[in-house]
């Protein structure tokens, strides 16, 4: 046990159980997830509930939270990024159908006892944006206010068009 939270987790007995798992994941526990940061310290915040649905489905859902400290891809400083994460899963055994509506939220098949860590970063790499920036007025890079493809500026095609008309 790491922060108060298991290393290996069997979804489907904790829903069987009802059970909470609350405490704190630390990020050398997430690979992938550290190799997108600039720095692997850190924690996230889990608070998980394990249990079943008025329909008989097993869940989870909970939320994680933390702060990762990335690069931003306009000006390559460090910047910090908050995470606030609100998870629902719904837990499958091998060969039980996938019943409920798909937008309600995300089915996961369930073969195995698997880490904690996984399950929380699988989710922290969905949210992450793909190209994490600072806001535009907190970054240490000019962003122009009139360029390509903002109101009022000229488009690719002008230079072409204006080249179709001179002839």
């Amino acid at each position: 046990m790491r922060g108060g939270l298991p290393a290996v987790i069997h979804p489907i007995e904790l829903a069987d159980a009802g059970a909470h798992l609350h405490g704190h994941l630390p990020f050398q526990d997430m690979p992938r997830l550290r190799a997108l940061c600039r720095d692997s310290g850190g924690e996230m915040s889990v608070d998980l509930r394990f249990e079943r649905d008025a329909r008989g489905l097993r869940t989870m859902h909970g939320t994680f939270t933390g702060r990762l400290r990335l690069t931003c891809q306009r000006c390559l400083q460090a910047f910090d990024w908050e995470i606030h994460i609100e998870a629902r899963l719904i837990l499958l055994k091998p060969g039980e159908p996938a019943d409920g509506p798909a937008e309600e939220a995300e089915t996961r098949m369930i073969e195995a006892p698997l880490p904690l860590s996984e399950i929380v970063e699988d989710e922290v790499l969905l949210a992450m944006p793909m190209s994490p920036m600072h806001e535009p007025r907190a970054c240490a890079t000019a962003v122009p206010s009139d360029g390509p493809g903002r109101p009022g500026s000229a488009g690719p095609f002008d230079a072409l068009a204006r080249l179709k008309t001179e002839r």
